[in-house]
């Protein structure tokens, strides 16, 4: 494989360029490194037995990458006049990996360009991640019930809003006289010993097309298995070069010797090192993710989830309530320059901020001369210089006032970027979690308000009654309503 499209800069964080304060030292590091040894925490990511489910994934195998292409290949030909539109039902995990790869891969606005364009694709993809009636109701009128596919994603097999959102959907393609399985495909956990899915129970009865999901693997760390990659090939993505991306950077996080040459540990050295600080003044509990790229700004959303669903925790492994996870905020540079920069810069010492830097930008926009003298200087250039300068000006001015910010330099935005991209920040969550001493694959505030969805809506068995009794009890308590 080629060589990596990923550098990391780390000096705006560092004591040398911001002071001592506010900067890490290596002190600093040697104590991470002390309370969790390098090599100990590294077996999280690189133990030959047990590896963490989303790096089991990228081994073909595992994740069936033939059967997932297979199954896409049979069921784009199994529509009389062509699938031309594949609806994806999901929610958190299950949406955000595709909703990512078609920010970053296609044309900004490639489902609105007319037919015959050359940057249109053949099966245009929406994605349905809200219970939001508006959402779905307004992308049903877009579509036609005869070339349209619904791809539904859950984990479980029983996400609410994904199994509401799948009726509807239903109801109407009979309302418009279609078969409805033979345009249903579903994405859900293999079957087990101990469980089957029943997402997956329907597509045996109904003989609906099927793509597995490794139980191991989490919602949120799903992005390279079929969750990410149906939809993936529906929009004519290369997904071999997604999953070469995606071990490329495993294999550098993996075989690095030593944290300097690691820059996922470094990377989760630093934020526990700035979360986890004894002095209050030190501490860093909200961590920007910034892109000045409109091409990854769903990075950023992807990235939240990832980060807070599986780093904000209140107890450790060991039982010791430790209330432990950093705050991501999604920006977008520089619109969000100039939105939010104000508070980054003069407001609390309380954030990192980490840049996406993309050198190609993968467009050219020439900017003529520009006659009014107070911007003639801006003139003979290109938008992608502008926007460049711009990142440039904000890490400087950030480090100036002390702020700690890292930048992700990205040489170009294509499928093995990505793929080492969404891969980074995969290790950097896992190596974190490893750092805070805690479980970083369950979500139990996630299951709990799950419980309660369903009780509001009368799901049988004791601990249903359990969370319904209670939240009526709160709702019936005192009130302060304006």
């Amino acid at each position: 494989m080629a060589g990596s499209h990923l550098k990391f800069d780390f000096t705006n964080c560092m004591s040398f360029r911001i002071g001592m304060r506010n900067g890490i030292t290596e002190d600093d590091l040697n104590a991470v490194m002390l309370r969790a040894p390098y090599p100990q925490v590294l077996e999280a990511t690189s133990a030959e037995d047990g590896l963490p489910g989303f790096l089991q994934a990228l081994d073909p195998d595992v994740i069936q990458l033939d059967a997932i292409k297979a199954a896409w290949a049979s069921f784009e030909t199994s529509f009389p006049g062509g699938v031309k539109d594949l609806l994806v039902l999901g929610i958190g995990g299950s949406a955000l990996c595709t909703l990512t790869f078609q920010a970053a891969l296609l044309h900004p606005y490639a489902n609105s360009l007319p037919e015959g364009h050359p940057k249109r694709p053949t099966v245009r993809v929406h994605v349905i991640d809200n219970s939001d009636p508006w959402q779905l109701e307004g992308v049903l009128d877009l579509l036609s019930p005869e070339a349209t596919g619904v791809f539904v994603v859950s984990k479980s097999g029983t996400t609410a809003e994904t199994h509401c959102a799948f009726g509807r959907v239903q109801e109407w393609m009979k309302a418009a006289g279609c078969e409805w399985t033979s345009r249903t495909a579903i994405c859900t956990d293999f079957p087990t010993e101990r469980k089957t899915s029943p997402l997956w129970t329907l597509a045996e009865e109904e003989n609906l097309c099927k793509v597995g999901m490794p139980p191991q693997v989490g919602g949120r760390f799903s992005a390279f298995t079929g969750v990410g990659l149906f939809p993936a090939l529906a929009m004519g993505l290369d997904i071999d070069a997604l999953l070469d991306g995606a071990r490329r950077m495993a294999e550098r996080c993996r075989s690095a010797e030593g944290i300097m040459a690691n820059p996922s540990y470094l990377m989760a050295a630093i934020q526990h090192t700035y979360s986890m600080s004894r002095k209050p003044d030190r501490r860093r509990n909200i961590l920007v993710l910034m892109p000045y790229s409109y091409r990854l700004r769903l990075v950023a959303d992807w990235f939240a989830q990832l980060w807070a669903e599986s780093l904000g925790k209140r107890r450790a492994l060991d039982g010791s309530k430790i209330n432990a996870g950093q705050t991501p905020v999604k920006a977008l540079g520089a619109t969000d320059q100039h939105s939010q920069l104000q508070l980054y810069q003069d407001g609390p010492h309380d954030k990192v901020v980490v840049f996406i830097r993309v050198l190609d930008h993968g467009a050219v926009c020439p900017v003529p001369s520009l006659d009014l003298p107070a911007v003639s200087h801006l003139g003979d250039t290109d938008l992608g210089a502008l926007l460049d300068a711009e990142y440039r000006a904000t890490a400087f001015a950030l480090a100036e006032a002390s702020r700690p910010n890292i930048t992700i330099e990205v040489d170009q935005v294509n499928e093995e970027s990505v793929g080492e991209l969404l891969m980074y920040f995969m290790l950097t969550t896992a190596i974190t979690g490893e750092l805070f001493g805690i479980n970083t694959y369950d979500q139990p505030g996630v299951e709990s308000s799950k419980r309660a969805t369903h009780a509001l809506f009368g799901r049988p068995g004791k601990e249903f009654d359990e969370v319904r009794d209670a939240m009526e009890a709160a709702e019936a308590g005192r009130k302060l309503v304006v």
